[in-house]
């Protein structure tokens, strides 16, 4: 890793949102944990999308997935850091949570589709 580059990203947001993202674990492999007052899910490798954006990265995960009614997915909004000789830098960033509302009962019923929540995210990038 690049001097100056965070390899991890420790972000908070309403409700109890934690979200913790490490680009390349010991491994080589994405790694995001995401907690909410409901769920603690981790996502690791081939789990973890990550799009090249003029916006930063966005970082995928599914946090449901099912085959007749839809999904809900997190998307991280990962901005471009540099740290410089810092160890850690303060950024504030969005999370999308979408729902993704296909039912195979419901194709012909007119609708908006994919609903968003956008969270506001703060914390740390940080090189570790």
């Amino acid at each position: 890793m690049a001097q100056g580059e965070p390899n991890l990203y420790v972000l908070t947001g309403a409700g109890g949102i934690q979200i913790t993202y490490t680009p390349s674990d010991s491994n080589g492999k994405p790694d995001l944990n995401y907690v909410d007052a409901t769920r603690n899910l981790s996502f690791n490798g081939d789990q973890v999308a990550i799009q090249a954006s003029p916006l930063g990265s966005l970082v995928t995960v599914f946090l449901v997935r099912t085959i007749d009614s839809g999904a809900t997915t997190l998307t991280v909004l990962v901005p471009g850091v540099n740290l410089a000789t810092t160890a850690s830098q303060p950024i504030n960033t969005i999370g999308i949570i979408t729902d993704d509302l296909f039912s195979i009962v419901q194709i012909h019923t007119p609708r908006q589709t994919q609903v968003y929540n956008v969270i506001n995210l703060v914390g740390s990038a940080q090189i570790i």
